[in-house]
């Protein structure tokens, strides 16, 4: 059995609360990753599970080509779905492609080691020491664009108020895909769709959109297994 290829990500959060609030964030971090698993448990290898207190780790299949393309959108929305159900917290995220050179247990993605991990790693360290969201390792020359556009998708969503994340919640899944017309929205949250829409166009959701489709293609493109 030849080595497998995978799409690692790790995340910290670099402000979490102290003291009882503290205990309610990582039961909040931990119900949406139990969610997030729940939902894309076809496109993950292991985890995501939180290492170390304020850290998670998942291990994505490598996409291989366009049919995998709800592996890259897993891959893609991971890190947006924590800054949008963990809001207004800050993280960092490194996003690593390359292999898995220990034997993978789907409850401890910690205990995986490899080039995919390592680059992980590396790549979380880079987006800290740059203050960035998210940084890429392990992809070869599309390291810089898959980087650019998740980093650019997290501004987006970090840059959100809270009255846009409680009309954008209305109006997305929590992966990010459209689930109500702004006109249901309004009607569901009481207000006129005059409102929701003035909404959505200052939270910018079609420029989101079109850049979380273009880093699921920048994924597809670059994350090869080797």
């Amino acid at each position: 059995m030849g080595r497998i290829h995978a799409l690692v990500l790790t995340g910290q959060a670099l402000d979490p609360p102290a003291g009882p609030q503290r205990e309610a964030f990582q039961r909040e971090l931990t119900s949406a990753l139990t969610g997030f698993r729940l939902r894309h448990r076809r496109q993950l290898l292991a985890g995501p599970a939180v290492q170390a207190g304020d850290q998670v780790l998942a291990l994505f299949r490598c996409p291989g080509g366009p049919e995998d393309r709800p592996v890259a959108a897993a891959a893609a929305r991971a890190p947006l779905h924590l800054l949008f159900v963990l809001a207004p917290h800050r993280w960092a995220f490194g996003l690593g492609s390359g292999g898995i050179d220990t034997t993978i247990d789907p409850r401890r993605p910690g205990v995986a080691d490899g080039p995919g991990p390592r680059a992980a790693r590396r790549a979380l360290e880079e987006a800290r020491r740059s203050r960035t969201i998210l940084a890429a390792a392990g992809f070869g020359a599309g390291d810089r664009v898959v980087a650019a556009l998740l980093d650019h998708l997290g501004d987006l969503a970090a840059g959100w108020t809270p009255r846009q994340r409680e009309i954008l919640r209305t109006v997305l899944d929590p992966d990010g895909h459209r689930r109500r017309t702004g006109s249901a929205a309004a009607a569901e949250l009481g207000v006129s769709p005059s409102v929701v829409s003035e909404c959505l166009k200052a939270a910018r959701l079609p420029a989101f959109e079109r850049a979380l489709t273009a880093a699921e293609d920048a994924l597809l493109a670059f994350a090869r297994p080797s």
